[in-house]
């Protein structure tokens, strides 16, 4: 993924926090997901949020994202301890209260 993307990515981030900042993060998201390296990785697992309720009503999003997140070594020496964490935490979710296998 290249650094204008990347950038993008950040920038929609940024305003996932209202309802149509969320669809356009995630729209983006869904768009570039194939394409995420390690630090697009990071950048993802450090703008989203891991609350168990609000993934449930996006169940759908978070299905297609673990698709591709299920494949993260999330103790990859690319990935810092928090980053590491957080992608850990995101599979964990999506594997015990999201039910993905």
């Amino acid at each position: 993924m290249d650094w204008d993307s990347k950038t993008e990515l950040v920038k929609l981030g940024n305003k996932n926090y209202t309802p149509e900042g969320k669809k356009e993060f995630q729209d983006y998201v869904l768009e570039n997901v194939s394409k995420f390296d390690g630090q697009a990785w990071d950048m993802f697992s450090n703008l989203t949020e891991i609350i168990v309720e609000d993934m449930k009503k996006d169940i759908d999003y978070w299905k297609q994202i673990y698709q591709h997140l299920k494949e993260i070594d999330c103790n990859d020496e690319k990935f810092g301890f928090r980053s590491g964490m957080r992608i850990a935490m995101i599979q964990t979710v999506c594997e015990e209260k999201l039910k993905f296998e």
